[in-house]
C-alpha cells in the first residue's frame, strides 16, 4: 500500500475516532442538556395546565360566593318562594356563569333547588345521577360554618365535575349559616378543549378506572408516584407528553391529565448537535487537507526524490555513487545513514575483488596440483599393474620351479636315464621361455 494512502487512512480513521467520540459526548452531554431542558419546559405547561384548573375552581368559587353571599339566597332557602328561582335560575344564568349545576341546599341539608344545564346543546338536562351521596351529611361540599368555601374535582357516574361551595349568609356575610350554594362545572371534552385553547396546549383527561386506558396512559402510571407527580414521556421524535393525576375533593387520584407538546427544544438539540459534528466534520476535512500538503512538501516528496536518487544509483551499479543530502532532519539523517551503507559496500566490493583474485589464483595452483596428482596416480597405477604381473608371474615360477624339484626328485628317485633328464631339462627351459612370453 503506498505511503500517501496508508497516511490518508490513518489520518481519516483519527478523525473518524474523534467525530465518533465528539458524537457520544455529545449525545451524553449536550443532548442530555436538551433533554433536561424539555423535561423542564414540560413539567412547567403541566404546572400551568394544573394552575388553569386551580383557576378555573377558582372562578367557580368567586361565581358561588356571589350566590351565597345574597340577601334574597338567604332568605330563598328559608321561604323557598318561587319568585327567586323563576327570575334568576333560568338558562341565561347557567350559559352566563358558564356551569352546569346549580344546587341550593339548606342548613338541614335537604335540597331546595338543583338544576342542570348542557352548555354543549344550551337545554337544560337532568341532574347527574349520584349526586345525592355527594351532597349528603358528610360531604366536604356542605358547609358548616360561616368561613366554609370548598372547591374541587367530584366524579359522578364516571363525569368528573369541578364543584365549589359557600356557605349562604347576608349580603355582609353575616350568620347563621342557612345552608350551601354548589356550583359544577362539567370537565367534558368541550371544556377541556377551552382550556387547551386558554392555555395553547394540546390536554386530555382519562379516569384511572377507565378500562380501555390507552398504552401511553398506562405506561406513563407505572411511573407516577408520590414523589414523581408528573412523568415526561417522549411520543416520537417530534412530540412528547407529560402526564400527571387529578385528584377528587377527597384527596383521591381520579384522572391523569396529559400535556402534549411538540419536540421543539430536542429537534433544535438535534439540529444544534448536527450543526456542531458537521463543523467538527469540515474543520477535519480541512486538517487532513492541509496536513497531507505539509506530509507531501515536508515528507512525501523527499522521500519520493530519496527513492528516485536510490534507483539511479542502483541501476548504475556504480558503487561510488552518492545521494545529494539537503536539509537537517531525520530524512537528511536517513541520506547520510545510505551514503555511509554505500560506502561500506564499495569497500566490502574492493575487498571482495581482493579476496576472488586470490581466490582465483589458488584455483589455478589447486588446478596444477590436481593435474600433477593425476598424472602421478596414473603412473603409480601402472607401476602397481606391472608389479601386480611380475607378482603373478613370480607365483607361477615358484609353482614352476617347486614342481620342477618334485619331478627332478622323483626322476633322480627312479634311476632315470640321462636321456630322460636331458629330455625332462628341455621340457623346463619350454616353460621358462613361455614365462617370458607373458611379461
Amino acid at each position: 500500500m503506498a505511503l500517501r494512502r496508508k497516511v490518508l487512512l490513518v489520518i481519516g480513521g483519527a478523525l473518524a475516532g474523534l467525530i465518533i467520540t465528539l458524537y457520544l459526548v455529545s449525545q451524553s452531554l449536550l443532548l442530555n442538556s436538551y433533554l433536561n431542558l424539555e423535561d423542564q419546559t414540560v413539567q412547567r405547561n403541566v404546572q400551568r395546565a394544573l394552575n388553569n384548573l386551580q383557576g378555573e375552581l377558582e372562578s367557580l368559587s368567586r361565581s358561588t360566593a356571589d350566590w351565597a353571599y345574597w340577601d334574597e339566597t338567604y332568605r330563598f332557602v328559608q321561604d323557598r318562594n318561587t319568585t327567586y328561582e323563576s327570575a334568576n335560575i333560568v338558562d341565561s344564568t347557567f350559559a352566563g356563569l358558564n356551569v352546569n349545576l346549580m344546587l341550593f341546599i339548606d342548613n338541614q341539608g335537604q335540597l331546595v333547588l338543583g338544576k342542570a344545564f348542557d352548555l354543549n346543546t344550551s337545554r337544560p338536562s337532568v341532574l347527574p345521577s349520584g349526586l345525592e351521596s355527594s351532597i349528603g351529611a358528610g360531604s366536604p361540599l356542605i358547609a358548616t360554618g360561616e368561613k366554609d368555601e370548598f372547591s374541587g374535582i367530584v366524579m359522578l357516574n364516571d363525569v368528573p365535575i369541578l364543584m365549589a361551595s359557600r356557605a349562604i349568609l347576608t349580603g355582609d356575610k353575616k350568620g347563621p349559616v342557612m345552608g350551601t350554594v354548589i356550583f359544577g362545572r362539567v370537565l367534558d371534552d368541550a371544556r377541556i378543549a377551552q382550556i387547551a385553547q386558554q392555555t395553547q396546549l394540546t390536554l386530555a383527561i382519562r379516569r384511572l378506572n377507565d378500562p380501555q386506558l390507552p398504552p401511553d396512559f398506562q405506561s406513563a402510571s407505572a411511573r407516577l408516584s408520590p414523589t414523581s407527580n408528573v412523568v415526561v414521556q417522549p411520543l416520537n421524535n417530534e412530540l412528547v407528553d407529560g402526564y400527571t393525576t387529578l385528584n377528587d375533593i377527597n384527596g383521591t387520584p381520579v384522572l391523569y391529565l396529559k400535556v402534549e407538546l411538540n419536540r421543539d427544544i430536542y429537534v433544535q438539540g438535534q439540529a444544534s448537535l448536527s450543526i456542531f459534528i458537521l463543523e467538527i466534520l469540515v474543520a477535519g476535512i480541512i486538517i487532513i487537507g492541509v496536513t497531507l500538503i505539509l506530509i507531501e512538501r515536508l515528507v512525501l516528496s523527499r522521500l519520493v526524490a530519496l527513492s528516485a536518487e536510490m534507483e539511479t544509483v542502483s541501476a548504475s551499479g556504480d558503487p561510488s555513487a552518492r545521494l545529494n543530502i539537503t536539509g537537517d532532519d531525520e530524512l537528511a539523517y536517513l541520506g547520510n545513514d545510505i551514503n555511509r551503507m554505500l560506502h561500506a559496500i564499495e569497500q566490502a566490493q574492493a575487498a571482495l575483488r581482493k579476496n576472488e583474485e586470490r581466490l582465483q589464483t589458488m584455483v589455478t595452483e589447486l588446478e596444477a596440483s590436481q593435474s600433477e596428482l593425476l598424472e602421478n596416480d596414473h603412473q603409480l597405477q601402472m607401476t602397481v599393474s606391472r608389479l601386480e604381473t611380475q607378482k603373478r608371474q613370480f607365483q607361477r615360477v615358484n609353482e614352476f620351479v617347486r614342481s620342477t624339484v618334485l619331478q627332478m626328485e622323483d626322476t633322480i628317485q627312479r634311476g632315470a636315464a640321462i636321456e630322460e633328464v636331458m629330455q625332462y631339462m628341455k621340457n623346463v627351459q619350454k616353460e621358462f621361455s613361455q614365462l617370458d612370453l607373458m611379461k
